[in-house]
Order: structure tokens, then sequence, then C-alpha cells
């Protein structure tokens, strides 16, 4: 639940929300399923960071990554982070998302990438997605969820 001191305000778009955190960043982030929480994670990761107007490479590839977690919001920290480190180190855009493959405790995914030539001057730096308050819940016929990450 949130309290009313520790958000400040917030920007809608389309199934995630951008939240002003005291001294980090913050995205409500709500799917109609777990796919969708998935998809809108990172829609909201790449509006976060401002990626969407990174210079990319025309030619498209392909990369399949595996997270491990005890239940889904160790599974979504954990892709929120792979995508971070696809963008920051691995300077790789990930347009879409091809697959998401939830079995037990592992979360197979795959996206299509494309190289990053030219990021964005209002491109915001993030260090990992955090556990901080982290609870999927379920409202109005949607999961929910804020996710905070440090900055």
């Amino acid at each position: 639940m949130d309290c009313p001191h520790f958000f400040l305000h917030f920007t809608v778009m389309g199934n995630f929300e951008i939240v002003d955190h005291t001294a980090d960043l913050a995205l409500r982030i709500s799917g109609i399923n777990r796919e969708d929480l998935f998809q809108s994670a990172l829609d909201g990761i790449l509006a976060l960071t401002d990626a969407n107007n990174c210079v990319l490479s025309h030619e498209e590839t392909q990369r399949s990554i595996s997270v491990y977690g005890s239940d889904d919001e160790e599974l979504l920290v954990r892709f929120l982070n792979e995508i971070i480190e696809l963008i920051q180190d691995e300077r790789l855009f990930p347009k879409k998302i091809l697959f998401l493959d939830f079995s037990n405790d592992i979360l197979r995914f795959g996206v299509a990438v494309h190289e990053i030539k030219k990021f964005s001057d209002s491109y915001a730096e993030i260090k990992a997605a955090t556990y901080h308050m982290l609870k999927i819940t379920r409202f109005d016929d949607n999961l929910t969820v804020t996710v905070i990450f440090d900055v």
C-alpha cells in the first residue's frame, strides 16, 4: 500500500505510471495477467530511462535469457535487472518481448534487440530494480505493482 507522503506525483502512460520517489525512481505497473504485467514493465523501464530515444542500429537480433525466483516479485525484479543490464552494459535496446515462459521458479524470455549506437541526451541511468515495498496485488481485475529503482 502506498504511503501518501512517499510519492510526490505520477505521470500516466499506458499500463505503467512513472512515479516520482523521494530518493529514487518508481514505476507503478499493471497488466491483466503475468505476461501483460511483464510487458508493461519493459515498456515502463524504456520510458523511465528514455531509452526509446536512443540512436539504434537497423539490424535486429534476438536474445534469450533465463532468471530464477521463488515468486513473481523476485522474477519481476530479476527480469527488470536483466533489461537494465542489456541496455546499460551491453548497449542493446530490447525493442519487444518475443516470448515469456513461466515455469515453476524460472522465467525464460526472449527479446528482439538493436544495438544502441548513441544514448539520448535525456537518458537516465538506473542502477537496479529493488525489492523495497514490492508486492504484486490484484486490483480491479488487473495485477498491479510499484517497483522502486536505485539511481
